[in-house]
């Protein structure tokens, strides 16, 4: 991914821009052999480029700024360092390590990387969503490394749960998109609390001002490492526009109409609010794709298994805001939906990154309405890219996509087809369409399709659906169905020649003007 153009004064005198010949292997970066034997174990022999230019500094305890694409292998850079410090201070026992993440997704991968490099060292997951208590709990086992999102962070720093008094290893993952998302005076009186001799990492996949302002402020001269890896070249991502109308359905329309017709394998499609996820999931869903939703109003559990499903490459098409996207991981990802143009071009930089990855080629389309024109013209100036303009599908390419995409759900979809249905079949296509003796493969289908429309006439939904929806709703379903349990007993007491507490209600609200319903 072509990276926008950075301040070149401010970087000039950092930026490490000659390249040196890179090690091929951990063991000439680092002398911690289990640390080598471990990765060894997971299957990562050769540093990538951001670890071998990051961890030598490191090690030496220079604080740093990086600039690296999301999929660049910056977690291992970071976590590295921070895991050599603690076996090299075994003794340690206060809070060591601390790790700040914009997301509670991106908090948690980055614990899972370190627990498998090093099992012996159990960093404590600070997260919104999760229960304060169980990680008060934990803090008390074992709190030499915190990874955590600013919030929750702050919340028990405030209660004195976290003290960072002896904190001497800091780092701010995704730094640039932790200040876009609103967090930046939480950092700062996080950082507040550090002391003054420390190191700081700084990890970002563009540098802004704002980036540069904070490490400045907090770090103490810092080195910059920009990282321009071949695979992250634009050339690898075709960046792609169409325009849509101003009508309220038209960007989801359009949206559908593109996803029949480029017949991703996997895609993402990112939105600015929550309501708009919850609008394009609808769409797709009626349209027949396997689409899921993932934002801020879904609870932690239900975020997790979305995010199974994404990892294991059984969800074809996710739907999210920014915040909720961050920590995804998706190798083999094809296409990048921009339905809404963010006003801030570091973020189409975040979002297209996750396509076009390894070597392999992606593409990005963004949706442009009218009201998107003003956005979409500065974000072209601030992006030294091509952007190709596409034409919206045709109705006939549309009918002829929608008829392969219908062929391929029906036989896909694992069936019966029973001896009544065949009958059933044959006698519609002797009424509808006088044939005596249609083709095998006719009156399989239409067998197929009428047993699809009594599963759908008698309300009878995929389960894997009607899992999903329930999983989202929570408690707010248990809430509401309450008022049905209790009109459930209001029947059968009704049955038993009794009143249930409800009936009662409503006699007395009839005795005072009628305003009672009655119940049938």
């Amino acid at each position: 991914m072509t990276q926008p153009e950075m301040n070149e004064e401010a970087v000039d005198e950092k930026e490490q821009v000659a390249k040196t010949e890179e090690p091929t292997n951990f063991d000439q970066i680092i002398d911690d052999k289990k640390i080598v034997a471990a990765l060894k174990d997971q299957g990562i022999t050769t540093p990538t480029e951001v670890q071998a230019r990051t961890v030598p500094l490191a090690l030496k305890g220079k604080d740093l700024v990086v600039q690296a694409q999301t999929g660049s292998g910056k977690t291992l850079a970071f976590v590295l360092p921070l895991v050599n410090l603690l076996r090299q201070n075994p003794d340690l026992k206060d809070t060591t390590g601390l790790i700040v993440a914009p997301t509670r997704e991106l908090a948690m991968q980055v614990k899972d990387v370190m627990a498998a490099i090093a099992p012996d060292i159990e960093p404590v997951g600070i997260i919104g969503g999760a229960s304060s208590d169980g990680q008060i709990k934990e803090l008390k086992k074992d709190r030499r490394v915190i990874v955590g999102t600013p919030g929750r962070l702050l919340d028990l720093i405030r209660q004195r749960e976290i003290v960072l008094k002896n904190c001497q290893y800091l780092v701010l993952d995704e730094a640039d998109e932790m200040l876009s998302m609103g967090f930046l005076e939480d950092v700062r009186t996080i950082l507040s609390r550090l002391p003054a001799k420390k190191q700081g990492l700084f990890l970002s996949a563009t540098i802004t001002p704002r980036v540069q302002m904070l490490a400045q402020s907090f770090l103490d001269d810092p080195e910059t490492l920009v990282i321009k890896s071949d695979k992250e070249s634009g050339a690898d991502i075709e960046h792609c526009f169409v325009e849509v109308g101003r009508e309220v359905t038209a960007k989801a329309s359009a949206l559908c109409d593109l996803i029949e017709t480029q017949r991703p394998r996997s895609a993402i499609i990112f939105c600015n609010t929550k309501s708009d996820t919850e609008l394009v999931e609808a769409f797709l869903r009626r349209r027949g794709f396997d689409a899921c939703r993932i934002n801020s109003d879904l609870s932690q559990k239900v975020r997790d298994k979305i995010m199974k499903r994404v990892r294991d490459g059984s969800l074809q098409i996710l739907v999210a805001t920014d915040v909720a996207a961050r920590g995804i991981d998706i190798e083999q990802l094809d296409l990048v939906f921009h339905y809404s143009i963010h006003e801030q071009h570091e973020v189409y930089v975040h979002r297209t990154g996750r396509t076009g990855r390894a070597g392999r080629t992606g593409r990005a389309i963004s949706l442009i309405s009218p009201l998107d024109f003003s956005p979409f013209h500065q974000l072209k100036k601030n992006l030294p890219v091509q952007m190709i303009k596409l034409d919206l599908p045709t109705a006939e390419e549309v009918d002829q996509a929608r008829l392969v995409h219908f062929y391929e759900m029906v036989r896909g979809r694992e069936l019966p087809v029973t001896a009544r249905e065949i009958s059933i079949s044959k006698t519609l296509l002797k009424d509808l369409a006088d044939l005596s003796e249609p083709n095998e493969e006719i009156v399989e289908m239409l067998a197929r399709l009428y047993s699809l429309a009594m599963e759908r006439l008698t309300d009878k939904e995929p389960e894997e659906i009607t899992d999903e929806e329930d999983d989202r709703s929570g408690s707010k379903n248990q809430r509401d169905s309450r008022p049905h349990r209790n009109e459930d007993r209001g029947r059968r007491d009704q049955q038993r020649g009794g009143k249930s507490n409800s009936g009662r209600r409503d006699s007395r609200n009839s005795g005072r003007g009628g305003r009672g319903r009655s119940r049938s």
